[in-house]
């Protein structure tokens, strides 16, 4: 368990990386919920590492503020990571994810595979990317999936 730097052309984001015992793998990218990259993704992470990947969660946060780690346990901590939500730049956040699966691919025992799992603000991340710019693998696993519903709806309707 360790935390990179990546570039992602008009800054540096770190990212959260795990890797298996073995020491080799195909990739994961973890995206976050809106809570940043708190224990929980932090754990989700660590997991994915145990089951034979280079799991890493990039900070899509870090242009707002880098290092939000909150949890859901509190009203603030809710009012907060709604307005982290709502200001987030989906766009920006995309050429993120784009930067963590470079990243990612060259990274010491990454086999160059990458899949990617988003929870709540990811589920809408990975729907943004699929069919989109990124050719990868995805699957999409919520523990809020509201977000998610929101994020076709929009996608829909812009359609």
């Amino acid at each position: 368990m360790t935390t990179i730097t990546i570039d992602t052309g008009d800054g540096k984001m770190n990212a959260y990386v795990a890797t298996p015992k073995g020491g080799s793998g195909p990739a994961l990218v973890v995206i976050q919920e809106i809570f940043g990259v708190n224990q929980v993704m932090r754990d989700l992470t660590d997991g994915f590492a145990a089951q034979g990947f280079v799991a890493i969660c990039p900070d899509l946060f870090w242009r707002i503020e880098p290092g939000i780690d909150i949890t859901d346990k509190t009203q603030a901590e809710w009012a907060r990571a709604f307005q982290l939500f709502q200001t987030f730049d989906v766009d920006k956040g995309l050429n993120d994810i784009a930067k963590t699966i470079t990243a990612i691919r060259q990274y010491p025992g990454s086999t160059g595979k990458v899949g990617a799992v988003g929870y709540c603000l990811g589920v809408s991340s990975l729907i943004s990317l699929r069919p989109g710019p990124i050719s990868m693998p995805l699957s999409a696993i919520t523990a809020s999936g509201w977000m998610g519903w929101s994020a076709r709806r929009r996608r829909s309707a812009s359609r």
